[in-house]
């Protein structure tokens, strides 16, 4: 599938209906809770995650050789997400994986194309300012919960706590997500919605099944 740009592709899998509300201009963000009890719940760890807004790590011991786990999480703020899938410039010829090809059907029937990327992000972050929101947005940073906590994830996080949001285990790399996140003190809202206009001039809709199966050619 040939998309014509000059910016990295951001892609996101959804229900048909959803994906007509998206490109019409709505911005749904859940509250990292939302996904925490969709595994909890709804026994879901595709698109839920019971450590969302925790880092966890089974690699430490106690002095006297006992294992013991490390969690790192922040209760004191509230984090709404956007979740998309990235796909960066410089790959002129993207290919999904078989685990992609497996697991993205799972988030719905329609991929929603956004073809320039900056211009999304821009209209995103100026609803959000509007609204009196500080919009954060960069790819997610994975980590092997087997394994010490990696420097990077650590580096981070001295960077503002707010970042746990873009945590995630090396289980869930299949989803390459790009995420935007929006931090507040601690509310009892479960989402935020954005209204940022008709996105009809930056994006295009495709079956998940033809972008799977196509893959996409970048053309600049």
């Amino acid at each position: 599938m040939e998309v014509r740009s000059k910016k990295p592709i951001l892609i996101k899998f959804q229900l048909k209906p959803r994906i007509d509300s998206l490109q019409s201009g709505i911005v749904y963000m859940n509250e990292l809770k939302f996904f925490r009890d969709m595994e909890k719940l709804e026994r879901d760890d595709d698109i839920g995650d019971l450590m969302e807004n925790n880092i966890h790590s089974t690699a430490y011991e106690l002095p006297d050789g006992r294992p013991s786990n490390v969690n790192l999480t922040e209760n004191s703020s509230s984090n709404f997400v956007f979740c998309l899938f990235y796909v960066p410039l410089h790959l002129k010829h993207f290919q999904f994986s078989e685990k992609q090809k497996e697991k993205l059907p799972v988030f719905g029937d329609t991929a929603l194309i956004i073809h320039d990327s900056q211009e999304f992000l821009n209209r995103v972050l100026c609803e959000a300012k509007k609204g009196g929101y500080k919009l954060h947005h960069r790819g997610v940073v994975l980590y092997n919960e087997n394994e010490p906590i990696p420097m990077e994830v650590m580096d981070v996080l001295t960077k503002g706590l707010h970042n746990i949001a873009f945590m995630k285990r090396e289980k869930y790399h299949y989803q390459q997500e790009y995420r935007l996140v929006i931090n507040m003190d601690k509310t009892e809202k479960d989402h935020i919605r954005l209204n940022i206009g008709d996105i009809s001039d930056i994006s295009f809709r495709v079956s998940t099944k033809q972008i799977l199966e196509e893959g996409i050619e970048i053309i600049e």
